[in-house]
């Protein structure tokens, strides 16, 4: 049982040729029935054309966990390298924006309204 790399192109297959053939890269889980990826895009840095030099190049998060996984929820943490913590939370059944939630994360209970729930502590 082994997972696979697939590097493919988008756009593949396309009988009208009006998808952008953007390099692709698909991660593919072999028998297994559910799979969580989690994935943070980071707006950082940035590049003077200039001097031909990047400013602040690194990311700043240093950590990103799955907390919790069922059929109800799945809630998400991303630490950055302060020591700042977000925390994200999917509503995976009951997507209603009048629906009330609450979920128990380790000794903190989480209450909200909505399908999802974001907040940085």
């Amino acid at each position: 049982m082994t997972d696979d790399i697939v590097f493919t192109r988008l756009g593949a297959n396309d009988p009208s040729f009006n998808l952008r053939r953007d390099a692709a890269l698909m991660l593919r889980r072999n028998h297994i029935g559910n799979t969580i990826f989690v994935s943070a895009i980071e707006p950082h840095g940035s590049y003077s054309p200039v001097s031909e030099l990047s400013l602040n190049p690194n990311s700043n998060i240093a950590e990103v966990a799955v907390l919790i996984d069922s059929d109800a929820y799945t809630a998400v943490a991303i630490k950055d390298k302060q020591n700042q913590t977000s925390l994200l939370i999917i509503a995976n059944q009951n997507a209603s924006s009048s629906k009330s939630h609450k979920l128990k994360i380790g000794n903190k209970t989480v209450r909200w309204q909505g399908p999802y729930h974001l907040t940085t502590q």
